[in-house]
């Protein structure tokens, strides 16, 4: 598979939206999130958003908030359709190598902690169990 990113446009959003609409399994895990829960914090100067393809067919988002020059913190996303396929850490490692990414010694994202799935591909791409956070999220670093 070949990942390719594009940064987020405004017509993203309703991508997004449709993803997460039809999402029973990932609304398990992102509670009540919508489009513009991410649309407001982009300024592709502190936090970034690109939309990730597989050929010409959209698959998930990347998404990233460099705290400073230390550290940044990452969420990933894979369509439901195409689960389960090895796209995840596809997306996953595409997205680590974005030049804006790849800006900060330490990235860290945080999983539910009955995402299995999600667990297992960070695990992979290399990533350590750091810590839970105060709302019960597990905190993985690299």
């Amino acid at each position: 598979m070949n990942i390719t990113f594009r940064k987020f446009i405004t017509p993203d959003k309703q991508l997004i939206d449709g993803w997460l609409k039809t999402d029973e399994l990932g609304m398990q895990f992102l509670s009540s999130y919508v489009a513009d829960d991410f649309v407001g914090l982009i300024d592709f100067k502190k936090r970034y958003l690109w939309i990730a393809y597989s050929a010409a067919t959209p698959v998930g988002f990347f998404d990233f908030e460099r705290e400073s020059d230390e550290k940044g913190y990452f969420t990933f996303y894979v369509r439901p359709d195409f689960r389960g396929k090895g796209m995840g850490y596809e997306l996953l490692t595409g997205g680590l190598s974005l030049p804006e990414v790849k800006a900060v010694r330490v990235i860290e994202g945080g999983v539910e902690k009955d995402n299995v799935s999600s667990i297992k591909t960070l695990e992979k791409a290399g990533f350590k169990y750091s810590s839970t956070d105060e709302d019960g999220m597990l905190m993985y670093q690299k």
